[in-house]
């Protein structure tokens, strides 16, 4: 009768059998389940009624969490915003330095994100604000926890959500000082996850319009960066051309100070700047320099795209081209790691640098259809690369963009 009773009926029925707290049900009863399934609600007032009687207990209230780890799994996909309520309440209530996201938010990260995002932030605000630069996780095997590298947000996470967020971490949580960078480091870890061409636009305006403009200032966000400048950052903020080709060149001026960089350490370093005529120059000098390693020809055609594509389409144009020449006389391995690549989240061509490049990415395909070591794995390569397209382009606005687009990718996938 469990799914048919009232909340107030059930827990006059748990007092009748002198019920008030979740530990005294049996865990294994049929009971127990029917609860979970269709009262979650009473589920988390016994909870509630536990922790108010252990709370003077501080190491059986400290672990409660973690003890209950996969109950607190279960409600989660029942009632989130209680639950995320209920964990508020219950972090207030410990010791500061104790504070930590338990293990189940934690896993369900970007789950939690999209249903309660304001609760998440209000929840990230108390973790964060115990030790400015770090937040961490309730483990099982370390009570001091587990530092958390990343947030993963879901699509749904509004500009306003990733400001609010900022703002609490930046100034409520007092992380300007010392530890802006980490603040970005937890916002965007995960972003190639989920990034298509539109949410790289989005990005951009809530990263630089929203934040870096309006709470920090672009000249001392490049202070920021360039005082800690490393390959870690440059990849970070690869998206972002005006940052890291002053980061690139302080990186490459840091490790010459110390010793000599290699052609391929280079190649790896400069893909990072905005294209300009001694930088075209100077990949091609580092192309013959590198070429004989056809790990490194790999890389390298990836490094000069990524360039061209940070910068214009002049660029992007003039890179294609050249590859596309090179490809003639390629290995095969070589050109499918291209193709593969161009889906990667560092290699996307935004719809209209695709469009201009149709005729050189054809013959790219063609080559690579036509090699003498064609195989499985090319045509493969080559309809995954077609679909991808598809798939990006299904919710385009611009009808005849996404008609340009569509029929593209038929055209490579048929081939």
């Amino acid at each position: 009768l469990v799914p048919f009773c009232s909340k107030d009926q059930i827990l006059n029925l748990l007092s009748r059998w002198s019920i008030k707290r979740f530990e005294q049900i049996d865990c294994s009863s049929a009971f127990y389940f029917k609860l979970i399934r269709y009262q979650p609600s009473i589920i988390i007032h016994l909870i509630k009624e536990d922790l108010n009687e252990i709370k003077t207990n501080n190491e059986k209230f400290s672990n409660y969490f973690q003890e209950y780890e996969q109950l607190f799994n279960l409600l989660s996909t029942k009632l989130p915003k209680e639950l995320t309520y209920l964990t508020i309440d219950y972090l207030n209530q410990l010791e500061t330095h104790k504070r930590n996201l338990p293990q189940f938010i934690d896993s369900k990260q970007t789950y939690f994100f999209k249903k309660v995002p304001d609760e998440m932030i209000q929840l990230i605000t108390i973790i964060a604000s115990n030790k400015p630069g770090q937040i961490k996780s309730m483990t099982r095997w370390d009570s001091r926890g587990s530092e958390i590298s990343s947030f993963s947000f879901p699509r749904s996470f509004s500009i306003e959500n990733y400001r609010k967020l900022f703002v609490c971490l930046y100034d409520t949580c007092k992380w300007s000082s010392n530890h802006t960078m980490n603040i970005f480091k937890l916002m965007l870890e995960n972003r190639n996850k989920y990034s298509n061409i539109y949410s790289l636009k989005k990005e951009r305006k809530r990263l630089i319009d929203t934040i870096i403009e309006k709470y920090i200032g672009k000249e001392l966000f490049l202070k920021i960066l360039l005082k800690e400048a490393n390959e870690n950052y440059l990849l970070l903020f690869d998206k972002y051309v005006e940052f890291t080709t002053p980061a690139s060149l302080q990186v490459i001026s840091q490790y010459e100070r110390k010793r000599i960089v290699d052609d391929k350490e280079r190649l790896s370093l400069i893909r990072y700047q905005i294209m300009t005529e001694n930088l075209y120059d100077q990949f091609l000098s580092l192309f013959k320099k590198t070429g004989s390693d056809v790990n490194q020809r790999q890389q390298n055609y990836v490094f000069f795209l990524q360039s061209a594509i940070l910068t214009n389409e002049q660029y992007i144009k003039n890179v294609i081209q050249w590859i596309e020449k090179r490809f003639t006389n390629e290995q095969l391995i070589v050109i499918e790691n291209f193709l593969n690549n161009l889906s990667s989240y560092n290699m996307k061509l935004n719809f209209q640098s695709l469009i201009n490049n149709f005729d050189s990415i054809e013959s790219i395909i063609n080559i690579a259809i036509n090699h003498l070591q064609q195989s499985t794995t090319t045509l493969r390569t080559i309809i995954s690369y077609g679909s991808f397209l598809l798939k990006s382009i299904e919710y385009h606005p611009n009808k005849q963009t996404k008609e340009l687009i569509q029929q593209f990718a038929t055209k490579i996938i048929r081939k």
